[in-house]
């Protein structure tokens, strides 16, 4: 377990049926005061595909942990390169919960 008030740098692969499609980053720290707390900023992602025929993609991020779930703003046509740069804090209820990262387009026409 990282020291109160340790930041790291936090890189995720993106990837969708198998191959590698993108990457994310942003920074992770537990609070010096809140042990049971941990905060993650997203900053940013780098997709090589793109979802869109016409236009740019409106990008937005899922960041879940055990039960517990936030959603970015969506990034109107950020295409492949969207900036986050959002805060989220997240509650430890034990050592072993997963951070689960999932990037979707904001589609108009369907659902996401």
């Amino acid at each position: 377990m990282l020291a109160t008030g340790a930041a790291r740098s936090l890189t995720a692969h993106v990837s969708l049926n198998g191959e590698k499609t993108g990457t994310i980053y942003g920074n992770f720290a537990y609070y010096e005061k809140k042990v049971d707390r941990v905060k993650v900023l997203l900053k940013s992602a780098e997709l090589t595909i793109d979802t869109e025929t016409f236009g740019k993609m409106d990008p937005y991020a899922v960041v879940c942990l055990g039960d517990q779930k936030f959603e970015t703003k969506v990034q109107e046509e950020a295409g492949k390169t969207p900036k986050f740069n959002e805060e989220f804090e997240f509650v430890l209820r034990s050592d072993d919960e997963t951070l689960i990262f999932t990037l979707l387009e904001k589609d108009t026409t369907s659902s996401d």
